[in-house]
C-alpha cells in the first residue's frame, strides 16, 4: 500500500498503513454497494492526524467515522449532518470513505446500501420504525447533496461539473464548502408544465383484441378504412390511441412507477422511491392500472 495517502497521519506516513480486512464474500463489501457520488467538507489542518485509523479501506481511502471528527468541527449544521451520516452508516443504509486534501477539504465517497442487497437474508427490508423514521429524514437531507463529479470521486477538487445524483432541481450554496452546491431537500420546484414536458412518451407495442386495431394504428401506411374515423389522425394521435388500448388490454406487469431510475457514478442503474427513500438495485414490478386521461397537450383532452 502506498505511504503517500493524504489522509494518513504523520505516523502512517513514516511507515506503511494497514489495510482493513475485506472479504469478497461480505455482502457489505464496497464492491457490492452503489457508488452514489461524493460530498465535500471543510476541515481544519490537524484533522487527519486525529481521525486517522491507520488503515485503508477496500477503495484505498479511509473509512469515515463521525465520532472523532465531530469534536473538531465548529459549524453546528455540519456537526448535525455528520451525526446523521454516522447513524446511516451504523444502520447499514450507506458506507462512506474519505480523503483529506491539502487545502483543508475532505472528500467523502458515498456508497448506498440497497434494500435488496444479496446475502443478508432480507433483513434490510425489515427494520423497526425507530430506525426507519430518522433514516428517511437523514436520507432526504443527504441524497440531493451528492455530487457525481468524476474528478471528485477520484480525489480531485477541480472545478465542479454540476452533475448531481438527483438532477433537475435548484441548488443553493452549501455551508460545507463555497465550491460545493447542493439541494436543500427533495422538494420538486418544477411547474406543472415542466413536469408534463419532462414526461416521456409511452413505448407502445401492438396488443391483440378489438380486431387488432392497435396494430393498424401503428401501421402508419394503413388508412384505417372501416374503423369509422371521421377525421384523419396524425401519427402522434395514432400512437396515443394505441397506448390507451395497450393500457386497457395488456395485463403484463410493468415497472413500478413510484420508483425513479438513477445511475451510479460508474453508470449502473438503481431505483429510488422518493416517498419512502427506499433504494433498490432492481425496480419492482406491479400490475398496470386501468383507465386514465388522454391529454395531447397540457389543458387539452
Amino acid at each position: 500500500m502506498s505511504n503517500e495517502c493524504s489522509s494518513c497521519c504523520l505516523d502512517c506516513l513514516q511507515t506503511t498503513p494497514g489495510t482493513q480486512p475485506s472479504s469478497s464474500d461480505s455482502p457489505y463489501a464496497l464492491h457490492n454497494l452503489l457508488q452514489a457520488g461524493t460530498l465535500t467538507l471543510d476541515i481544519s489542518p490537524d484533522v487527519r492526524n486525529v481521525i486517522c485509523d491507520h488503515n485503508h479501506a477496500e477503495d484505498e481511502w479511509h473509512t469515515f467515522d463521525a465520532t472523532p471528527l465531530i469534536p473538531l468541527l465548529n459549524d453546528s449544521q455540519t456537526i448535525e449532518f455528520c451525526r446523521e451520516m454516522g447513524f446511516l452508516m451504523q444502520q447499514h443504509f450507506l458506507s462512506i470513505t474519505y480523503r483529506c486534501l491539502d487545502n483543508q477539504k475532505m472528500i467523502l465517497r458515498v456508497y448506498l446500501i440497497p434494500y435488496d442487497l444479496g446475502n443478508v437474508q432480507g433483513k434490510l427490508r425489515v427494520r423497526k420504525d425507530n430506525i426507519l423514521n430518522p433514516a428517511k429524514r437523514y436520507l432526504r437531507n443527504l441524497l440531493p447533496r451528492i455530487s457525481q463529479d468524476f474528478g471528485r470521486w477520484k480525489g480531485s477538487l477541480s472545478i465542479e461539473s454540476g452533475k448531481k445524483l438527483i438532477p433537475g432541481m435548484p441548488v443553493r450554496e452549501s455551508f460545507f464548502s463555497p465550491h460545493f452546491l447542493f439541494l436543500k431537500s427533495l422538494k420538486d420546484s418544477r411547474t406543472l408544465s415542466d413536469i408534463y414536458s419532462d414526461l416521456r412518451s409511452p413505448l407502445v407495442s401492438p396488443v391483440e383484441g378489438l380486431g387488432n386495431i392497435a396494430s393498424r394504428l401503428l401501421g402508419f401506411e394503413d388508412n384505417l378504412e372501416g374503423l369509422g374515423m371521421r377525421v384523419k389522425l396524425y401519427n402522434y394521435q395514432r400512437l396515443s390511441i394505441a397506448a390507451m388500448l395497450q393500457k386497457e388490454l395488456d395485463f403484463k406487469d410493468v415497472p413500478d412507477p413510484l420508483y425513479i431510475s438513477l445511475k451510479t457514478i460508474d453508470g449502473k442503474d438503481f431505483y429510488l422511491q422518493l416517498g419512502t427513500v427506499e433504494v433498490l438495485q432492481h425496480c419492482p414490478m406491479t400490475a398496470p392500472g386501468r383507465g386514465g386521461i388522454l391529454c395531447e397537450e397540457l389543458g387539452q383532452a
